[in-house]
């Protein structure tokens, strides 16, 4: 999506997973991250990049993302989209899960 007001609409279509890019025309993935947290929804964000560093990506984590591809690895994608993101199916806490 490729403005904040598709990707909110998006976002109340009852999706599974958000995943972003880290830079995006209209908005990049930390602010699509912000949005969805301020929306108050218990959805996994995975953020792809093809020039995210550790330090940044690390970050994005402990800012809410449960986890970050690089561009050039997204054959992981389907595992990563295939794992139990909800922390209550994973019978952990928040905190045991991220």
């Amino acid at each position: 999506m490729d403005t904040e007001e598709a990707y909110l609409k998006g976002l109340q279509g009852g999706i599974d997973v958000v995943i972003s890019d880290y830079e995006m025309p209209q908005f990049g993935g930390l602010r699509a991250l912000e949005l969805l947290k301020q929306s108050g929804l218990d959805i996994p964000f995975i953020i792809v990049s093809g020039t995210i560093g550790e330090e940044t990506a690390v970050a994005a984590m402990k800012l809410g993302a449960v986890d970050y591809l690089l561009k050039d690895r997204l054959v992981r994608l389907g595992p990563r989209s295939a794992m139990p993101w909800n922390k209550h199916a994973c019978g952990g806490s928040e905190h045991e899960w991220k």
